[in-house]
């Protein structure tokens, strides 16, 4: 039996992902997630659920810039998940870098992120700089584009 743990992984989670997921992550236990998800990455450089868990528990923390390195180690790596497109666009609102929210909604299209999820996150960032017309017509939209 190989001991090499990343050619033991089928890209199923394991106990170790989990921690650094729903039972920390979720939990506002961001510490302990981005310990979990640093042992996640260095078991399998490869499993990109790591890198989500990684870059969304520096993101809760404000630790923006370090959340960005993370998605940006993971893209480099082929590694990016839909949801990681969110977190992208939601790095990108507050400093109303308005490049790179649409690249993050270009990809989410390309990548199949269900439309109504990156539709309601531009809502969000409608309303956060005070566009409260255009933020209700965009959750409209993606309360329509959900049901």
């Amino acid at each position: 039996m190989e001991s090499d743990v990343s050619s033991a992984r089928s890209g199923d989670a394991n106990p170790q992902d989990l921690l650094g997921g729903i039972a920390t992550n979720r939990t506002g236990r961001f510490a302990r997630t981005i310990e979990a998800a640093l042992g996640g990455i260095t078991a399998d450089r490869d499993f990109p659920i790591a890198y989500d868990n990684l870059a969304t528990a520096y993101f809760f923390s404000d630790r923006f810039a370090e959340a960005e390195r993370t998605l940006e180690r993971a893209s480099a790596r082929n590694l990016d998940m839909p949801l990681c497109l969110v977190l992208r666009y939601n790095i990108a609102a507050p400093k109303r870098d308005v490049q790179q929210m649409n690249a993050a909604v270009s990809m989410a299209k390309a990548n199949g992120l269900p439309k109504h999820r990156m539709t309601d996150e531009e809502a969000l960032a409608l309303a956060r700089s005070g566009r409260l017309e255009s933020a209700r017509r965009s959750s409209k939209r993606a309360v329509e584009l959900a049901l």
